[in-house]
């Protein structure tokens, strides 16, 4: 008989139990990095340092790094999106006033040919404001007019309110 039975049976009944809730909790935190992006990892990882507490603690030492990893991975995409999602938010209010805005300035094409009826010419440049009033565009810039040769350019700086810029909104009118 070997001097140290004892101690193999020892380890033996030890290993046999291990770690149910550190195995179950590494299990889970896997599955929630690889198949739900790190939804189910938080999960993983509370169970994970449950196990904490019983030997053998190596698979609730893995779990709990792979779930913390993986709450932290799915923390940082949830803010993504969410910031992506506000920022969509801000993409339909600027949509929205780009409309307005146009039709703003189709009112005031409008008016403008009515006075060319009635007068037989379009106002002259500095006359619009006497002529049309002060119209403004939905980021509450002014409406820009302009006399061409032949026609009429009416015009808005945008959402920068910077004239000549890619942002601009116009129209113009030749007959």
């Amino acid at each position: 008989m070997s001097p140290f039975a004892d101690e193999d049976r020892f380890d033996r009944s030890q290993s046999s139990s291990g770690n149910t809730l550190g195995m179950v909790g590494l299990v889970v935190s896997l599955v929630g990095a690889i198949f739900t992006f790190g939804l189910l990892c938080p999960l993983g990882a509370l169970i994970s340092m449950l196990g904490l507490g019983k030997a053998p603690r190596g698979l609730a030492i893995a779990g709990s790094v792979v779930g913390i990893a993986g709450s932290i991975f799915f923390l940082i995409m949830g803010l993504t999106m969410l910031r992506g999602l506000l920022d969509l938010g801000d993409a339909s209010v600027s949509m929205e006033r780009t409309g307005t805005t146009g039709g703003t300035l189709l009112e005031v094409h409008n008016q403008l040919i009515e006075h060319r009826d009635r007068t037989g010419d379009y106002p002259a440049t500095a006359d619009f404001p006497a002529v049309i009033g002060k119209p403004e565009d939905a980021w509450g810039q002014p409406i820009l007019y302009r006399k061409l040769p032949r026609g009429f350019e009416v015009r808005s700086p945008g959402e920068d309110g910077i004239p000549g810029t890619e942002d601009d909104i116009s129209i113009e009118k030749e007959d």
